[in-house]
């Protein structure tokens, strides 16, 4: 290609885009100007108002809540999808938000605008998407500020249950402007399963899900991005964890690290897995680091104690070990020592095979019941 053929088409590009802009201003233009004429319409109608209650010596109860425009498609208007918004920010399902909306209305307004009020409110779809959109833009903002942190200090995760379906949270935490600061990656996030080999994969696919997210605010973002979204030490990548926090059950000490069936976890349980996990956390973030640095760098950096790896246990379920090794300790005692003679002089065995947790306060009640 020429000269001036490469000059003709890098004219054409810039007027196409030069078009576009122009079309979307137009939008925007058009948007404001009937969100502005529907506000001039809304405070004539209620200076009218006050007019007549002052004329008829009534209180007037007519106040703005608008919720559509007056043009073409009757397109929800910015204040409304705001406030919406923000309700459902408290925490409050779709289906309370917009029940919430209406009875704020039966409120605050008279009855012929009610009507109107109700007929045009959204139905409870368009409110679960605006949540849902919320969920979508937290995450990528979780994720800018993932991308921007030099590293994380402590990931953390945790697996439950919700009416039988497995699913995951994961938490992390970082420094931002010397500050450390704790980052909600996910909150209920569905699981295949609940073994740990299904806890890692599914974390794995989400640090590499908002690596892509990233990517993709970078690239509309073209000659801004390093200064708005900067990439720092490969972005949302697993080789920026320095250690985990989680729980003490198996499958969370099998996640947290490369283990063998020989292992013994914190619970003082022996691992029931027969066979090795080799797709733990710490084992993705080696390997991550390993592709990021290369292997004999990534080597290095152990060496230099650039990256380092620190699991440790909630505190909230570690303080009950203690609690849980004795009874287990004092359970086998008593069904060695006592179980026999006691089965013997009570009506009722004791329930000492079924739950070792309640063996104490089982023989309890029952020196304090009997003579």
């Amino acid at each position: 290609m020429d000269m001036k053929s490469r000059e003709l088409t890098e004219h054409k590009a810039v007027h196409r885009r030069l078009l576009r802009e122009h079309e979307e201003l137009e939008k925007q233009y058009a948007q404001l100007l009937a969100e502005h004429n529907a506000m001039v319409t809304v405070a004539e109608e209620k200076q009218d108002n006050m007019e007549d209650g002052e004329e008829d010596g009534e209180e007037t109860k007519a106040v703005r809540m608008q919720i559509r425009a007056g043009t073409r498609g009757h397109p929800l208007v910015r204040p409304f999808v705001a406030h919406s918004r923000t309700l459902l920010a408290t925490g409050g399902s779709a289906r309370s938000i917009r029940e919430q909306l209406l009875l704020n209305g039966r409120f605050f307004l008279g009855e012929e605008d009610y009507i109107h009020f109700t007929e045009e409110m959204p139905e409870v779809r368009w409110f679960q998407i605006q949540r849902e959109g919320m969920g979508l833009e937290s995450m990528v903002l979780t994720f800018i500020r993932l991308a921007k942190a030099e590293r994380v200090d402590q990931w953390g995760f945790d697996e439950t249950s919700l009416d039988g379906v497995a699913t995951l949270n994961q938490w992390c935490r970082i420094v931002e402007d010397n500050e450390a600061v704790v980052l909600t990656i996910e909150c209920a996030g569905l699981l295949p399963g609940s073994t740990s080999a299904q806890v890692t994969k599914h974390v794995k696919a989400t640090w590499e899900r908002g690596a892509k997210v990233v990517a993709m605010v970078r690239a509309e973002l073209g000659d801004s991005a390093d200064d708005l979204v900067p990439v720092v030490h490969g972005g949302v990548h697993l080789s920026k964890l320095n250690g985990s926090m989680h729980d003490t059950c198996n499958t969370a000490n099998l996640v947290a690290k490369k283990v063998n069936c020989f292992y013994t976890c914190l619970t003082l349980t022996p691992c029931q897995s027969l066979t090795p996990c080799f797709f733990q956390v710490k084992v993705l973030r080696d390997d991550s680091g390993k592709a990021l640095y290369g292997e004999d760098e990534w080597k290095a950096m152990e060496e230099r104690n650039e990256i380092a790896w620190a699991d440790f246990p909630c505190a909230n379920h570690a303080r009950n070990l203690h609690f849980d090794a004795f009874n287990r300790n004092f359970a086998s005692f008593v069904k060695e020592t006592l179980g026999p003679a006691l089965e013997v002089k009570t009506f009722q065995p004791l329930p000492l095979s079924q739950s070792r947790s309640l063996t104490t306060p089982y023989l309890c009640s029952f020196t304090s019941s009997r003579p």
